[in-house]
């Protein structure tokens, strides 16, 4: 039989991770900065019915932004394998209208019993059939946003942003809102994250802004809310700004917020975030190399573990004082690792930095730090103010987007697919090392979106290690590392 996958945006490479342990960094608890709780507001909605068709087969669900609430992103339980992924054809396809400034959609669609709910840069929510591409409902905000933003699915409720300072719940059938919270109400905040939801409570943060118009503003900073899914009522808060005062100049500092949702332990109710940078970076002419927010800038660029009450357990921060916008953003992923065979849980969280760095789950506990891509004078802690200097990663570069794991053996079978979403040329090029000087592995052919889907299957290297790959169109842009067990 035909397998079929549903594709929407971009692709993922899949990988398996292990590094050497690094020093430890034990960092104490503390309690977090409390923040006035807004007020929900009841609502109805309107849902407007425009219809795609075509046949299709039912596929497994993405309950979670990245699949699970440890966000894997490992989709493990299907049939779709090295042997049959070139019989993947286009089941049906479905027009999205609300495009933004940086495309139509910003995050996976989230696949719950049969039905695909997403979220356009404008806001506007898609109830989709999964088997036959017809709408089930739509409705529209028409508000813009930066994104990232999406649905969260739970108790027969979506839930999204409904402009970039207020969260909706949308009745999971009809589409139709049963209630809006308003969270942000200063242009110096603003939404930019895929809620997630569990157990009764959502999880969404603000960031420093509210567009490109107001876009990290002196006094901006990022909040992290738990909402009750029933009401939209605030049940707790905690300010990623350590005491809420921005280092001394709230006049002209900003930062902090997540951008991606949170890892989630089922087990305990802990939930574990990759926070922003700070600002102004690198500074300003009155204030140049940061110096309007002396010190370490806490709780940007951090990973941070908050308990069911939304109080701080433990924080790192992998890069302080930032200078060069190098967010540690990325969504962590919780995992359990048996190095010298005794089983331990960490957190993998990762950013713009260009850094992969392993946790311990209860401590903090700094194991380990990877460098992935290319680093230059990324370890200034400051610049010139009469010359440039060329830094790397850039500030569109390191770890843009959620990362995964997957269990991947030396030797395995390997297959790679990924749909290029930009109209310019692209491959993707991995070598026998640990770098483009070693012999080549395996490459795709050199092509341009948007919409060229590119695959191509290989043997994992028998050795385990780190094998480095880029695009060879623009190899100091585009690299990183295939880590294989």
């Amino acid at each position: 039989m035909k397998q079929r996958i549903l594709t929407v945006a971009f692709a993922v490479l899949t990988v398996a991770c292990s590094a050497p342990a690094a020093t430890p960094t034990p960092v104490p608890p503390t309690t977090a900065p409390a923040v006035a709780a807004p007020t929900p507001t009841a609502a109805q909605a309107t849902a407007t019915p425009v219809t795609r068709t075509s046949p299709s087969t039912a596929s497994v669900d993405w309950p979670q932004a990245n699949f699970d609430y440890a966000n894997t992103r490992a989709a493990t339980n299907n049939s779709i394998s090295a042997g049959n992924v070139g019989q993947l054809g286009v089941a049906w396809t479905f027009g999205v209208a609300g495009g933004g400034t940086y495309g139509t959609l910003s995050t996976s669609p989230v696949v719950v019993n049969g039905t695909v709910d997403l979220q356009d840069l404008k806001s506007n929510v898609y109830a989709i059939d999964l088997q036959t591409g017809t709408l089930k409902w739509q409705k529209s905000n028409n508000a813009d946003d930066l994104g990232p933003s999406g649905p969260a699915v739970d108790g027969g409720k979506v839930f999204v942003e409904s402009n970039v300072q207020t969260v909706a719940a949308l009745d999971a059938t009809t589409g139709a809102e049963v209630w809006s919270t308003q969270i942000a109400t200063v242009d110096t905040q603003g939404i930019d994250q895929q809620i997630a939801a569990y157990g009764g409570t959502l999880y969404v943060s603000t960031v420093p802004g509210t567009g490109r118009q107001h876009f990290y503003p002196g006094g901006g900073m990022g909040i992290i809310y738990a909402l009750d899914e029933q009401t939209g009522s605030v049940k707790w808060s905690f300010n990623t700004v350590k005491d809420g005062d921005l280092w001394g100049h709230p006049d002209v500092n900003s930062g902090g917020g997540a951008w991606y949702p949170p890892a989630i332990d089922t087990s305990t109710g802990m939930t574990y975030w990759g926070t922003g940078n700070p600002a102004p970076f690198p500074g300003t002419a009155e204030y140049p190399n940061g110096s309007s927010r002396p010190g370490p800038n806490l709780y940007t660029n951090s990973a941070i573990a908050l308990d069911a009450s939304g109080q701080l357990q433990w924080y790192q921060q992998p890069k302080s004082h930032d200078l060069t916008d190098a967010d540690f953003e990325a969504s962590p992923i919780l995992a359990t690792v048996a190095p010298n065979g005794a089983s331990r849980s960490i957190v993998v969280g990762s950013g713009k930095a260009g850094y992969v760095a392993g946790f311990d789950k209860q401590t903090g506990e700094l194991l380990w730090r990877t460098a992935v891509g290319i680093h230059q004078n990324d370890d200034l802690e400051s610049f010139p103010t009469d010359s440039t200097v060329t830094v790397l990663p850039g500030v569109n570069g390191g770890v843009e987007t959620p990362t995964t794991t997957l269990q991947a053996t030396a030797g395995a079978q390997v297959t790679l697919q990924y749909t290029i979403n930009s109209t310019l040329p692209h491959d993707w090029h991995l070598f026998d090392g640990p770098d483009a000087n070693a012999p080549s592995i395996a490459q795709t052919p050199i092509k341009s979106g948007p919409g060229d889907v590119a695959t191509v299957q290989f043997t994992a290297p028998p050795q385990p290690g780190r094998y480095f790959y880029q695009c060879d169109v623009h190899p100091t842009m585009m690299t990183g590392h295939l880590v294989v067990n």
